[in-house]
């Protein structure tokens, strides 16, 4: 089953979560943004989706590809806070949704997140653009 960490989920947004897995991802959820100090929680997933603009630097991309995580996804438009050189050196997929905060609503946006990760494991690769 394919596994996936999601970082700065609130209580109340675990049920939309849920209800928006219609191809049964094993989904944890993680109230914290993703640091340094709590990276292992990723550990045995196959990827992460992020929520906010927490930086996520080289170190952390190498542990993550050390763990076999391959993905890491956000349900932002703007995720210049990732280590694309990094990410690109260590073969990860990076992808983005393509609307902002005011232009859909978190449901919205996790529905594009899921589609992203059917995508990639259909065809390798997401719907949206790709950034490593």
């Amino acid at each position: 089953m394919f596994k996936i960490i999601c970082y700065q989920v609130s209580e109340d947004e675990v049920t939309q979560f849920e209800a928006l897995n219609k191809d049964g991802y094993d989904l944890e959820f993680v109230t914290e943004e993703l640091t340094m100090q709590n990276l292992v929680t990723a550990q045995g997933a196959n990827a992460i989706l992020l929520a906010d603009n927490a930086p996520v630097n080289r170190e952390m991309l190498t542990q993550l590809a050390a763990w076999g995580i391959k993905y890491v996804f956000t349900r932002t438009a703007i995720c210049d806070y990732l280590d694309f050189d990094a990410a690109d050196y260590l073969n990860q997929v990076i992808s983005r949704i393509p609307v902002t905060a005011s232009q859909a609503s978190l449901a919205e946006k996790i529905a594009i997140s899921f589609a992203n990760f059917k995508a990639v494991l259909t065809t390798g690769e997401p719907t949206n653009e790709i950034y490593a």
